[in-house]
C-alpha cells in the first residue's frame, strides 16, 4: 500500500506519544525502555487499576457442608457496563457456577469490594454484591467448572481451582450468581474471588 503523500519522508524518531493525566491536568509523554528502546506498555487490567476503576472482592466460608454451597450475587446497574474476571478454588472436590438471572427470594450481607487502587479510594459506582443470599432458582446457567481432589500430601496445597484470563461482560440490570459447590463427600473449605472493573457504557 503506498503512503499518503502527507506522511512520506516523517521520520519515526520525531513522533511523541503522550497520555492525558487527569489529575495532574497535564500531559504524559510514553516512556522508552533504555536498554533495548521498546516502547514501556502494560496490559489493560493494569492501566486500568491505576484510573481507579477496578475492584476486587473474596469470600471464604470453612467447613462447607457436603452438596452446599457458597453464593455470592452481583447485580450491575443500568447505567455501567461491568467487565469481571471470576475465579475460585476448593479443599476438594467441587464445581463452580455462574449463573445469569437468579431468583433470590431472602438477600444475602452485602459486602464491598476492595478498589484496588489505594490511592483512590472511590467505590464500585453501581454494582452491588451480597454474600449469601437464598435462592430458589438460580436462573440461567452460562458457565459451569468441575474440580477434582488434589492429590499429594495436604489438599489445600494445590487444591483444585478455577478461573481464566479471560472476562465476562456483564448485561446492564441484570443479576448474577457465583456458586462454589462442595462435592467432597464430608465437610471442606471454599473461595470465591471477583475482579472486575466498570465502564461507562
Amino acid at each position: 500500500m503506498k503512503l499518503p503523500e502527507v506522511i512520506k519522508g516523517v521520520l519515526a524518531r520525531n513522533v511523541r506519544l503522550f497520555s492525558f493525566d487527569e489529575r495532574l491536568n497535564a500531559e504524559i509523554p510514553a516512556e522508552v525502555d533504555l536498554t533495548d528502546r521498546g516502547l514501556v506498555m502494560v496490559d489493560a487490567i493494569h492501566h486500568l487499576t491505576h484510573k481507579g476503576i477496578v475492584y476486587d472482592l473474596s469470600a471464604y466460608a470453612a467447613a462447607v457442608a457436603d452438596g452446599a454451597s457458597l453464593d455470592l450475587t452481583l447485580a450491575v446497574d443500568n447505567n455501567k457496563t461491568v467487565h469481571l474476571l471470576p475465579h475460585g478454588a476448593a479443599e476438594s472436590k467441587a464445581m463452580s457456577y455462574l449463573y445469569e438471572a437468579p431468583t433470590v427470594t431472602v438477600a444475602g450481607t452485602p459486602v464491598t469490594a476492595a478498589n484496588r487502587n489505594r490511592r483512590d479510594f472511590a467505590p464500585a459506582h453501581t454494582t452491588s454484591i451480597e454474600l449469601a443470599p437464598t435462592v430458589s432458582d438460580p436462573g440461567t446457567l452460562l458457565h459451569q467448572q468441575a474440580m477434582f481432589a488434589a492429590t499429594g500430601a495436604g489438599n489445600k496445597l494445590g487444591a483444585p481451582s478455577t478461573g481464566g484470563t479471560s472476562e465476562w461482560v456483564l448485561k446492564e440490570g441484570e443479576t448474577y450468581l457465583f456458586r462454589m459447590t462442595n462435592l467432597a463427600g464430608q465437610a471442606a473449605d471454599a473461595w470465591l474471588n471477583l475482579v472486575f472493573y466498570e465502564a461507562d457504557q
